[in-house]
């Protein structure tokens, strides 16, 4: 096992039961869904999605569903 994959391994154990606590959490209060997808612009470029908790309930069904793109 190599120094990032313990590393790895040890964060996930650490933040497991704290992350579920928030996802309950927002379940409870907003209901589903949990996480936001997003696209963003990194290093060069280059395109990534990134995955947020939420913390903004949508509006609406039809908002919930809109993917949001930023003109850069």
């Amino acid at each position: 096992m190599q120094v990032r994959d313990a590393a790895g391994a040890t964060g996930l154990a650490l933040f497991a039961a704290p992350l579920a606590v928030l996802s309950a959490a927002i379940v409870a209060d907003d209901g589903f869904p949990v996480l936001f997808r997003q696209e963003r612009v990194g290093l060069d470029g280059r395109h990534f999605e990134l995955l947020k908790f939420r913390s903004i309930a949508p509006s609406s069904h039809v908002e919930s569903a809109e993917r949001w793109r930023v003109a850069g």
